[in-house]
């Protein structure tokens, strides 16, 4: 299945026990008919906390409106305010009955409803468990990629010193002439 977001091929993922579809590239996750009410119990789990801090392209946010495609039945679905008045936007399909939760999305819903069963939750509340989310996301990616950037420099430098007639072997450097 294609993302909805950012066309980026959505992986299946087990998330409490169910089969969910994540995108690696924006972050966002697909939940089928009924998935998402089987985790509502799971705010406060480590697997739940980690889930929206997997990889992310940071230029794929809520801030890109506009009609998204349902991934199972190819139709516009319908983005509504999760709650009503919990400040979360989500998207449905009308057929199939599935929700898009972009990146941040399943936290600050998760979130919403713990604090809802507990005392409530005002709009300011669920803005900064949303922006939590986001930035938890933003910064497990920033982490990955700090951590890739030394294994690219020593791959890029390998190949610019066999370009310039260098053999590398354990470590010793011999240039063939």
């Amino acid at each position: 299945m294609k993302c909805p977001r950012c066309s980026g091929e959505l992986k299946a993922q087990e998330l409490a026990g169910i089969q969910i579809d994540r995108c690696a590239t924006c972050g966002g996750t697909w939940f089928d008919k009924g998935e998402f009410d089987s985790i509502k119990g799971e705010a406060e789990s480590e697997e739940m906390k980690n889930i929206e801090s997997s990889p992310v392209d940071q230029e794929f946010t809520r801030k890109q409106e506009g009609d998204l495609t349902c991934p199972k039945c190819e139709v516009v679905m319908d983005s509504f305010s999760f709650q009503y008045s919990s400040g979360i936007k989500l998207d449905r399909c009308n057929i199939c009955d599935g929700f898009w939760f972009d990146c941040g999305e399943i936290g600050a819903a998760l979130g919403y409803l713990e604090a809802q069963a507990n005392d409530g939750l005002s709009s300011g509340e669920v803005k900064a468990l949303l922006d939590k989310g986001r930035e938890t996301a933003k910064a497990k990616e920033k982490e990955r990629l700090d951590s890739m950037a030394d294994h690219t420099a020593v791959k890029g430098l390998y190949r610019l010193m066999h370009k310039l007639g260098c053999f590398v072997d354990k470590f010793n450097i011999d240039v063939v002439s």
